[in-house]
């Protein structure tokens, strides 16, 4: 599921639905309703749920965080 494989497309695996994810956070940061307003009609994404996992997953990874309420990419100076 994170990955792609045999079963799962490459579009559908939460590595890639994390890069559709990063393209939507602005430099300031986003809402998490805004990347989902944004993203929800792309159907790789499927629903909530899977953009959830996919947000845990790039948090589990150090590519995100949050601050202000707002969801941050994560630098490497920040690191």
């Amino acid at each position: 599921m994170i990955m792609p494989t045999k079963y799962i497309k490459e579009n559908e695996s939460l590595l890639a639905l994390g890069a559709l994810i990063l393209e939507e956070i602005t430099d300031e940061g986003s809402t998490l309703s805004v990347i989902w307003d944004n993203l929800k009609d792309d159907e790789a994404l499927f629903n909530y749920k899977r953009f959830i996992l996919t947000l845990d997953v790039l948090f589990l990874l150090g590519l995100v965080n949050i601050k202000n309420n707002k969801i941050i990419k994560v630098s490497q100076d920040d690191s």
